[in-house]
């Protein structure tokens, strides 16, 4: 579920820096640099805080497999944050029928809406890290069963 919500976010990232981009452009990060630079720069930080999510989410998935149940419900609330998630965004940056978001925001709307949508996603991976960590909430988690126990959430696993 949330490499859906990744590729959506990499769609939405190409088409706004289509509109600013020439062939001969090559953006890149840099947090003091233009705009559209600082804009890459959160597409960055969402793009590897969604690998950081992912991760966990398949973490989670992996060492609780000896309980349907409970990993059957788990990928009904990742469906469900997911929506939330959405819905939290298209509350933040409402845009009607007809309306233009790069209009509305201006040219800081990629960095501002990504950048919020970071912080939800690390929200998220702090919840579902607990299935994990947490000693008292961990009933359905084996740590044994990941690929490297106690490094699960390491990004070069």
């Amino acid at each position: 579920p949330g490499r859906i919500g990744g590729m959506k976010a990499l769609a939405l990232l190409l088409l706004l820096l289509a509109g600013h981009a020439t062939a001969d452009d090559d953006l890149r990060c840099n947090p003091e640099g233009s705009q559209s630079e600082m804009n890459v720069c959160a597409a960055d930080d969402f793009a590897k805080t969604d690998d950081e999510l992912n991760s966990v989410y398949a973490d989670v998935l992996a060492c609780s497999i000896g309980n349907p149940s409970f990993t059957g419900n788990l990928k009904v609330a990742q469906r469900a944050w997911i929506r939330f998630r959405d819905a939290e965004l298209d509350s933040r940056f409402p845009v009607g029928p007809g309306e233009n978001d790069r209009v509305l925001y201006g040219s800081m709307y990629p960095m501002l809406f990504l950048g919020e949508k970071a912080r939800l996603t690390k929200d998220r991976t702090a919840q579902l890290r607990t299935y994990i960590e947490d000693e008292e909430r961990n009933l359905y988690c084996d740590p044994s069963l990941l690929k490297t126990p106690g490094k699960y959430h390491v990004e070069d696993r």
